[in-house]
């Protein structure tokens, strides 16, 4: 399998710099009525491999759901480091104090890992999350990969970028904003390629079914049930 495209700097910073995100699965019943699902995570990001790993026990709803649907959604945010934050930092630009500036709304592909692969990277979701050994080690507890294939980026202005693996253009600066909306501006924060600032509220370039096409995805996360034997 081909290795998964780089994330843009901003999005491999945000990961690298916290291991909480709020992960969404989500399935459709018999009667046709989806039931999504949402779980606060830790997770481990691995640079060099592009991928973020998370764990949970099989009896969990979200694992059910991973196994019937591979297709997830994680949110991750730089909250302040005290209270709720307010607009008078970063010289009166709008920079909430404490620090938060972004958040970033990820969709991918969930892989159940089994075999060495699972283990191999047990051992680094574990080395990440120190005191968190009750939710990884164990028989019952699998180990989930997960390749990221369209990320959207907004911060405290209310502008957004969006990046999807599909992209091979460069980053473009040029955009018809709405109304009443500032332009998002890409600069060195949106370099990874693909990246394209785009003014709130418009629509996102891809398409859930097309972010699922990406070459170097598991043939088997595709279908229902993802899961991936160790190589």
């Amino acid at each position: 399998r081909p290795p998964p495209p780089p994330l843009p700097a901003v999005v491999a910073r945000m990961l690298e710099s916290t291991s909480l995100a709020y992960l969404t699965t989500s399935t459709v019943g018999p009667d046709g009525v989806s039931s999504p699902h949402v779980s606060l995570m830790r997770f481990t990001y691995v640079h060099a491999e592009s991928v973020i790993i998370v764990s949970t026990a099989m009896t969990t709803k979200k694992f059910a759901q991973m196994q019937a649907s591979p297709q997830v959604a994680l949110l991750v945010h730089d909250f302040p480091d005290h209270g709720r934050g307010d607009s008078t930092g970063d010289e009166g630009r709008g920079t909430p104090r404490g620090g938060a500036t972004v958040t970033i709304t990820l969709n991918g592909v969930a892989v159940i890992e089994t075999g060495e692969e699972a283990e191999r990277h047990r051992a680094l979701h574990l080395r990440g999350n120190p005191g968190y050994e009750q939710f990884i080690l164990g028989d019952s507890i699998a180990i989930i990969c997960i390749f990221v294939n369209y990320a959207r980026i907004c911060n405290v202005r209310d502008e957004v970028q969006h990046w999807s693996a599909g992209d091979t253009s460069p980053p473009s600066p040029r955009q018809t904003p709405l109304q009443g909306r500032r332009r998002a501006p890409v600069d060195d924060a949106g370099s990874g390629a693909g990246l394209k600032g785009r003014s709130s509220g418009q629509p996102s370039p891809v398409e859930p079914t097309d972010a699922l096409h990406g070459a170097y995805l598991p043939k088997e996360a595709l279908t229902k049930g993802a899961s991936r034997a160790a190589p």
